[in-house]
C-alpha cells in the first residue's frame, strides 16, 4: 500500500485493539496517486454506535500504532461482514463493492445479507461525502 509493504492483518490487529470493536475487516482499494490504500470494515460491539469520533479514534490508533502511511481512506461500519462458511472475511468481495466490480461467485458466502449491508453502508458513506 502507498509503496510500501503493509499487511491488512497489522492494521486488523490495532483496530480490534480498540474497546469497541468486535470485528474489523481491512481490504486494499485502489488510488490513483498511492497505488492502494487501506479501508477499513468494522463492526462494533453492542452498545457502541457509529460515529465520526468513532471513526476519527479508529484512524488515531492507525497511525499511532503502524504509522501514518498505514491510514485509511476510510472507516466503514456495518453490521456484519462477508465471510465464508469457515469463517473467512471475503476481502475480494469488499473490494469489489468498493470498486463497484461484478462480485463473481458467492457460493462459499456465509450470509448473502452481509452483502448488502456492505453495499449499504459505502453508498451511504459516499453520499455524505458529496
Amino acid at each position: 500500500m502507498a509503496g510500501h509493504r503493509l499487511g491488512t492483518k497489522e492494521i486488523e490487529e490495532v483496530v480490534s485493539s480498540h474497546p469497541a470493536v468486535a470485528e474489523v475487516s481491512v481490504i486494499g482499494v485502489t488510488d490513483s496517486i498511492k497505488g492502494e490504500v487501506p479501508l477499513c470494515l468494522t463492526v462494533l460491539k453492542i452498545g457502541n454506535k457509529p460515529s465520526d469520533e468513532m471513526r476519527i479514534e479508529i484512524n488515531k490508533l492507525i497511525r499511532r500504532k503502524v504509522g501514518p502511511l498505514a491510514a485509511p481512506r476510510d472507516v466503514f461500519f456495518v453490521r456484519i461482514l462477508p465471510k465464508t462458511r469457515s469463517g473467512k472475511y471475503m476481502r475480494r468481495v469488499m473490494r469489489a463493492i468498493y470498486e463497484g466490480q461484478s462480485l463473481k461467485d458467492l457460493s462459499t458466502i456465509e450470509d448473502g445479507a452481509s452483502v448488502d449491508e456492505v453495499k449499504m453502508a459505502i453508498e451511504q458513506m459516499k453520499r455524505e461525502l458529496r
